[in-house]
């Protein structure tokens, strides 16, 4: 859903139906339910540290790989509205929001094999990069 509304509906003011929304979903075959779900979750801003582990890392791996992207022309002849600083902007905020539930998961995780190992588990946040 970030992807999509950071692509197609970035600096809108008019709020998209949900409907419309859950029709997007669909185009990745999510099912309405699903996709509803997942909506009514965002509204709440509730994530679960499955799903907020799962965001990081995609967050992550997209970052990674949008360099190969961007031509990185000198910032001096970007214009001002160029997406490159609210991206970068965007990511860091929602990479720091992830990172507590998703330290959680990791730590649930580690603990059914090494469970003395898991109170090490340390996300670290974007500023501390």
């Amino acid at each position: 859903m970030v992807t999509l509304l950071g692509d197609y509906w970035s600096g809108r003011p008019e709020h998209l139906p949900s409907a419309a929304l859950v029709a997007l979903f669909g185009e990745f075959g999510i099912s309405p339910a699903a996709a509803r779900a997942a909506l009514h979750r965002a509204g709440r801003g509730v994530v679960g540290a499955a799903e907020a582990l799962r965001a990081r890392t995609e967050l992550m791996y997209d970052r990674l790989h949008f360099p190969g992207l961007d031509p990185k022309p000198p910032e001096e002849l970007l214009p001002d509205d160029w997406p490159r600083r609210r991206a970068h902007e965007v990511f860091g905020e929602l990479y720091d929001a992830f990172g507590p539930p998703a330290e959680i998961r990791v730590r649930q995780t580690v603990a059914r094999s090494a469970p003395e190992l898991a109170p090490l588990v340390r996300h670290h946040t974007h500023r501390d990069s």
